[in-house]
């Protein structure tokens, strides 16, 4: 697991619960020096991607690769799959599927932000290309949405055929909560999700 130590701590009891039934868990905490020392070491890579590149990562992934066969190898968000180039030398493509699970278009996310700042065009140009060569070597792609799959298969040139729609499942609590429209109070901003 790749994330910030925030991230990390929030989900302690679910790594508690992981390493209760006896399978291994590696943590690897993000430090701003380390997203900084990322970004200066593989400038090449898009900002958001080149954040999540880290030696000792790669390393382990190699290790675990190299003594293990693997099914299905899935990255959690998009730039995760930072490391799909150096799995992809290291698994045989018959036995082992690879999976991308994309909460979030980044090059949608940078392209609403260029109309204010011209010079993320440049990166978002970047990031469009990479995310483009990742989207495509990936066996499969996971979105929550149908927008989301109609961006890849328009934008990306992605077949539709490897992009599965998998909306999260909501709480029964959601479902539980009836309102009445008397009992809005005025001036009350409401957020949904559908």
């Amino acid at each position: 697991m790749i994330a910030n130590q925030v991230e990390i701590d929030a989900a302690s009891d679910l790594i508690d619960l992981f390493n209760q039934s006896n399978r291994n868990i590696y943590l690897y905490p993000l430090t701003k020096i380390n997203k900084i020392s990322s970004c200066f070491k593989n400038y090449y890579i898009p900002l958001k991607f080149a954040t999540r590149s880290q030696p000792k990562i790669s390393a382990k992934i190699t290790e675990l690769i190299s003594n293990n066969t693997y099914d299905i190898i899935h990255f959690e968000y998009s730039h995760a799959a930072v490391y799909l180039d150096l799995i992809s030398t290291l698994i045989n493509p018959k036995f082992t599927k690879t999976v991308i699970s994309i909460h979030d278009i980044i090059t949608q996310s940078l392209l609403r932000k260029t109309a204010n700042n011209p010079i993320l065009g440049i990166e978002a140009a970047r990031t469009f290309n990479y995310e483009n060569k990742i989207y495509s070597t990936a066996n499969n792609l996971w979105v929550l949405s149908q927008k989301d799959k109609d961006i890849l298969t328009s934008l990306f040139s992605i077949l539709p055929n490897k992009i599965f729609v998998k909306a999260p499942k909501l709480s029964d609590f959601v479902y539980q909560v009836k309102r009445k429209p008397e009992q809005i109070e005025p001036k009350t901003l409401l957020f949904g999700v559908q």
